[in-house]
This record gives structure tokens, sequence and C-alpha cells, in this order.
């Protein structure tokens, strides 16, 4: 919950914190009248009825762009904190003429960009000995986040789903973003995009703070998309990171099966396993077969049509193969089976031939 007060005692009283205040080194506390000094802004968090912090926020040479300080109490400091970051900034879009807000991230308090970063604003540039910190000249990174920007969708990235094409379509209006996440993880190969996460890795790096937007899936028949996943190890020449023919598609699938038993080889984590989470009630599944439609009804459904349009999707990392059933044997068949049982049933996708569709 966000509100705003004027009430200069309570305000003083947060940003005469000690240790808060060592820490932001906002400006001297004589400076702060919320009663009279008209270009600020002041916004309460609060958790359960009890106030955590303020943020304050002052026009920036004109009243559509506002630097903003968050200054949360050190009790209630950690990782949660993003979603009343987010919810202030988006008060200020919906409660003034702001369209921008700005703020400066000294480089010895890294958990300032980092925080800042999740809540969706991007680096603008970097100003080197432009604060001063107990004594100490310090640089910053000057990090902006605008209107339209702030994360409208969170949407999970399962590989071979378009997940491509509608991670560029998203922009920075996702919450799950490339550098938001590490890319040390030994399973991404220093290749693959540690976007492609599943909901539970995403609250578990980034924060639960995900689950407040409309989360969106894109599941796939799971015989298509391991032709999919064989044409694009051969358009890419990825058999070779990870040691599997290419050849033929039989021996593909028999590297994959034999790969799919290591839990890093993300690849061949079932779909079910990226959706897999309690207490989402957002959850929006699309079929890869109905792609475009369901992504404009995705977007109706949740009143985003004033940043998307699915007819402006765009087709990445595609491949072109004939109708995946041209390519299975027996073999092939009970191998996809056994790795993807699960998404079968739970999608209720079947084998079928081409003039079967």
């Amino acid at each position: 919950m966000i509100e705003r007060t004027y009430d200069t005692e309570l305000v003083r009283s947060i940003l005469g914190n000690k240790k808060l205040f060592q820490r932001t080194g906002i400006c001297e506390l004589n400076s702060f009248d919320p009663e009279n000094q008209h270009e600020l802004v002041y916004l309460l968090p609060k958790r359960n009825g009890v106030v955590i912090g303020v943020t304050v926020f002052h026009m920036f040479n004109n009243n559509f762009c506002y630097q903003g300080h968050v200054n949360y109490l050190p009790e209630f400091w950690g990782s949660w904190l993003v979603g009343y970051t987010k919810e202030a900034v988006q008060w200020m879009f919906d409660n003034t003429k702001c369209t921008k807000v700005i703020a400066f991230a000294p480089d010895h308090y890294p958990a300032v960009l980092k925080h800042t970063l999740r809540v969706g604003f991007k680096v603008e540039g970097y100003l080197k000995n432009s604060t001063l910190s107990n004594g100490v000249i310090d640089n910053q990174t000057l990090i902006s986040i605008e209107k339209k920007t702030i994360a409208a969708v969170t949407f999970i990235r399962i590989p071979k789903n378009a997940s491509t094409s509608l991670y560029s379509f998203f922009g920075d209006n996702n919450t799950i973003r490339n550098e938001l996440l590490s890319a040390d993880n030994c399973k991404y190969l220093n290749f693959f995009d540690p976007s492609h996460c599943s909901i539970k890795d995403a609250v578990k790096n980034i924060g639960d703070e995900v689950l407040n937007s409309p989360v969106l899936a894109i599941v796939r028949n799971p015989f298509d998309r391991l032709v999919s996943m064989f044409f694009f190890a051969k358009k890419y020449d990825i058999g070779k990171i990870y040691d599997i023919s290419t050849s033929d598609f039989d021996s593909f699938a028999r590297g994959f099966h034999r790969l799919s038993r290591d839990p890093e080889f993300f690849h061949a984590t079932p779909q079910s396993e990226y959706i897999s989470i309690n207490d989402c009630d957002n959850l929006t599944i699309v079929r890869f077969e109905n792609l475009n439609n369901g992504i404009s009804d995705f977007i109706d459904s949740n009143n985003i049509g004033d940043l998307f349009n699915a007819d402006d999707l765009p087709s990445l990392n595609g491949t072109e193969h004939k109708h995946y059933s041209n390519y299975y044997s027996p073999e092939s068949k009970e191998i996809v089976q056994d790795m993807w049982g699960v998404d079968l049933e739970q999608f209720s996708y079947s084998f079928s031939y081409d003039n079967e569709q």
C-alpha cells in the first residue's frame, strides 16, 4: 500500500534514522518540509498497516521529470521491497504530470542499483566523481524509468516456444530480463540467455513481485518442439556445444534423451515445470499453435493494448521444416513420451499426422 503524506514530523522521524541517513545522505534534515515544498512528493509505503519508510520525489527542472529517493527503514531492508518501489513510481505516473523518474546509484551502495534495475529502471549514464559520502568522493550511475516502461508482463521464456520473438516483443515491459539474472550459471554455457528460467527461479532470483504482473507462458506440442530443437541445433551448430549428433533426427533425439537426465540441461525441462508454482492466479497459457490469437486475447484481457499490438509480434529464431510427423520413428516417439509425457498429459497433446491437422 502507498499513500501520500504531509506529516512533517513523520517524514523527519524516518529520514532521521541514523543508519538510514548514513547510507542515503539524501540531504540535510532541515531542508525537509512537506507542508511548504510543493515541488516535493512524499509517499509512505505500508506493510500490514505499518509504515516501513518514505519515498521522496522532487521535480527535476520541470513538472514531468522527478528525481526519486527510496528510504526504507533498516529493519525492513530486503529484496521484497521492489514491489513497493514499483508501486510508488506508478503512483507518480497515475497521480501527477510525471512521465519520467530519474535516480542516482552510488558505487559504494551497489544494492541501490540492483534494486532499481529490478523495478524496471534502465541505465542512462555514469557520472565520475559526482557525489560525496562520508567524506569520500564517489561515482554514480544515472538510471531512469519512463511511464510506458513500467513492467506490465511476466513472460516465462520456455525454449523453442516463440520465446525469442515474445521476449523481443515485450521488451522492457517484461519483469524477467537478462540483465536482472546471472549468466554465470553453468547451465547457460555462456551462450544461452538466463531469461530462459522457470517462474520459481524468477521469484527466487528477482523477487515475488514478478507475480504481481500478468504471467504468460507458451506451450507447444512436445513432438513438434523436439523437431524444432533439432533444426535449431543444426542451424546454429549447437550440437557441438552439447556433443550431440545432428546428422539425423533419431541420432539427435538419442543424444537429447541422454542429456535430459542432467537437471542442468534446461532445454529438456518439461514445460509444465517452467510454470509450476503455488499462489499464481493470474497465469495465462497460450498454445503455440494458436499464438497470434492467443497473444491478442492476452493483451485484451489484461488491458495492455496501449503497450502492445499482437500484429507487431516478430518472428525470430524460427526454423523451417515439414510437419513434425515426417521425422519420427517408433524409437524417437518413445523418447518424447519418456521425457515429456507429463506435458503431453497436462496440455492434452498427442502425436498426429499432417493430414490429421
